[in-house]
């Protein structure tokens, strides 16, 4: 198991944006946010990923106007990642939101 993070850099307002689960005793659970859950599996690029993704905008777990954002805020980190292709993700996330137009 491996968290986004590791993958791709986070958006600077991850905190903010990671929904709140449930309290159990001094716990809290939180949803990790869900702009860059799209953003890794747009990255990863499988078929179930993007279909993931698109799922997320049809639930509302995600709009393409804070995904695009999101992505907006790590560009410049993108070289601290290796292993993450910024121009395929880049292509990805253009034809994400050109394809899911509302």
């Amino acid at each position: 198991m491996a968290s986004p993070d590791q993958f791709l850099p986070s958006p600077p307002d991850w905190r903010e944006h990671s929904p709140f689960i449930a309290r159990h005793g001094d716990v809290d659970f939180f949803h990790y946010d869900f702009r860059a859950q799209a953003l890794a599996k747009l990255a990863r690029g499988h078929e179930r990923d993007l279909l993931d993704v698109a799922a997320m905008l049809d639930r509302g777990l995600i709009d393409k106007k804070t995904l695009a954002a999101a992505y907006e805020s790590i560009k410049s980190q993108m070289l601290r990642y290796p292993s993450l292709d910024a121009t395929t993700l880049h292509k990805r996330v253009q034809e994400f939101l050109e394809i899911n137009n509302d």
